[in-house]
């Protein structure tokens, strides 16, 4: 198959020849001569497909015998092809060191000849032909020979660079202010990192992302996108080059955050050992435990408990470890952390403990691990609002039945008399709604303004809940403490559909308030012209008075509200 590839290559030679020489090759059964441009022809500089030169082909595979031959015969090593590379940019990327050497060895004996020899005052070629020669030329994206070299990890071919005196272009950055040796420590790059520290690279300098180009992160430094890879073995070059591991980028994570954060244990416990501070906090207060934790990478939990950090420490917001692992699910890190040491009731700024978080997300096995851990399934945090409200208003079924079979009260009330079936009817939550019925919840219950679950409900628009307290049992006119019925709250918010279902269920359509007012006025008023049509069919008498001697048709007309005004009067 090589042999075949390089037939086609001297077929490509071939092809672009004016003068003839020859150039035999030899396949397993037949002996082949390919003729090939004489070496001051036009033909050698020819584009050939993609604009490829004969010698971009040859540096490409790293044929060095035929790169020679084109080279003596006056091939242009500074020749660009469609991407605006040279075969040295080509042969960099491929990692053919004899094929690079051959070509800087080349592009620095023209740069000494003829019309390359002018310079201006930064001691480049004047010509743009001869500055297509420079090692440090850069491709149509800005990429250098080298840059392509660090970057596909070819450490020889990086140093035949350095070597050829492209020291200023290693302290170039690209689009992302990405430094040589950022590249190669993210990428794993360990033989490059070696070369470009040795060559003196920057060992503390951060990424500086151009606007819009970077990751959003900014001010990463060496070990901490080794840590992003989780290249251990970058991460022992560095520290044994003097870098420090408590390097920070911008939001004050530690390159231990990052790995941490990342899962990659090894690398966190080579960071330990070179020196990194297991309780650092980040401009958030985070530790690197908390990064862990949130992520659940158990094993980087477990390489830092062995390291002697804290199980509990707090963020700004006062989460710990415990808060993060429960809010995303991790199980097995909530138990190693409660293993260690932690408690598994501590409370945040809000007052929330992680079994508050937990039934949010629908994590019903953390709630089981939290609770056989010793938390409060019947806790308040400071809007007194129980695990159970979270569980309710989240729609996790799953959690509500683990915590009422842990002890919570389905009926207990915050501060403001809601229960979690308000939670439950509010959000739309039915079969939450249905779990805490089925769990003995009061149907009944009212909060601090008289409002039932049905009420919030119609309020809302939700009709599978409300369908489904009515079916349990719920009365479709009941008053809160300013005798507006579930039917008042679903016409004044517009609701057709749950206007109906009330209608259904034989909620009473003239209910009138404290401020004398039925379902009809405030349907008028809001100029929702499909509920006063709903109603008036339903008997609502439209002529009916409020407090204030008010019809429904002054309230649509004083509203300009047309709908309402013609369902009124065309029904």
């Amino acid at each position: 198959m090589e042999r075949l590839a390089k037939l086609l290559l001297l077929v490509a030679l071939a092809a672009a020849s004016t003068t003839l020489t020859t150039i035999t090759t030899t396949t397993t059964t037949t002996t082949t001569t390919i003729d090939i441009a004489d070496a001051h022809s036009h033909a050698p500089g020819r584009r050939w497909k993609r604009e490829m030169s004969p010698l971009h082909w040859a540096a490409l595979r790293g044929d060095e015998s035929t790169v020679a031959e084109l080279l003596a015969r006056g091939a242009d090593p500074g020749a660009r092809n469609g991407a605006g590379q040279t075969a040295l940019h080509l042969a960099a990327t491929r990692g053919h060191v004899g094929v690079t050497r051959a070509l800087l060895a080349a592009a620095a004996a023209a740069l000494r000849q003829g019309r390359c020899r002018a310079r201006d005052a930064a001691g480049r070629p004047v010509d743009a032909r001869c500055r297509r020669l420079l090692p440090t030329a850069a491709d149509d994206v800005g990429k250098s020979a080298l840059d392509r070299a660090v970057e596909a990890g070819h450490a020889r071919v990086a140093q035949a660079l350095l070597d050829a005196g492209v020291g200023e272009d290693a302290a170039r950055r690209d689009a992302y202010g990405l430094s040589l040796l950022h590249r190669a420590a993210a990428r794993g790059h360990v033989e490059v990192v070696r070369v470009l520290l040795d060559a003196g690279a920057d060992q503390e300098s951060e990424a500086t992302e151009a606007e819009g180009a970077g990751a959003g992160e900014g001010g990463l430094r060496l070990l901490h996108w080794a840590a992003w890879g989780g290249h251990t073995d970058v991460a022992h070059t560095l520290l044994a080059a003097g870098v420090s591991p408590l390097q920070r980028d911008r939001a004050q994570r530690t390159p231990l955050h990052w790995a941490a954060g990342f899962g990659h244990a090894l690398f966190v416990r080579r960071l330990l050992v070179g020196g990194a501070d297991p309780e650092a906090r980040d401009a958030a207060g985070a530790t690197p435990l908390h990064a862990a934790a949130a992520a659940g990478h158990e094993r980087a939990v477990g390489a830092l408990l062995d390291a002697w950090a804290p199980p509990a420490p707090r963020d700004a917001a006062g989460m710990t470890p415990l808060h993060r692992a429960a809010l995303s699910g991790h199980e097995a890190v909530a138990r190693a952390l409660i293993a260690a040491g932690g408690e598994p009731d501590p409370r945040d700024e809000a007052g929330r403990t992680p079994l508050h978080l937990a039934p949010w997300r629908g994590h019903t096995q953390m709630v089981q691990t939290l609770v056989s851990a010793g938390a409060d399934p019947g806790a308040a945090d400071a809007a007194g609002w129980r695990p159970l409200y979270w569980a309710a208003a989240g729609g996790q079924a799953g959690a509500v039945r683990a915590l009422v079979a842990a002890g919570a009260d389905p009926s207990a009330p915050d501060p403001h008399g809601h229960t979690a079936l308000h939670r439950a009817a509010w959000a739309g939550q039915a079969e939450a709604a249905r779990a805490l019925l089925d769990a003995g919840a009061d149907l009944a219950t009212r909060d601090a303004y008289g409002w039932s679950p049905l009420h919030l409900a119609a309020w809302a628009g939700r009709e599978e809940v409300l369908r489904h307290l009515i079916w349990e049992g719920a009365d479709p006119s009941v008053r809160e403490q300013d005798g507006h019925t579930p039917l008042h709250w679903a016409a004044r918010a517009g609701h057709t559909q749950v206007v109906r279902l009330l209608l259904e269920a034989c909620a009473e359509v003239g209910a009138r308030g404290a401020d004398g007012r039925t379902p009809l006025h405030w349907a008028a008023q809001g100029g929702h012209g499909d509920v006063v049509r709903e109603l008036v069919r339903a008997g609502a008498d439209p002529a009916a008075l409020d407090a204030r001697g008010y019809t429904p048709l002054d309230l649509a007309a004083e509203a300009a509200s047309t709908r309402a005004v013609l369902a009124l009067l065309r029904p």
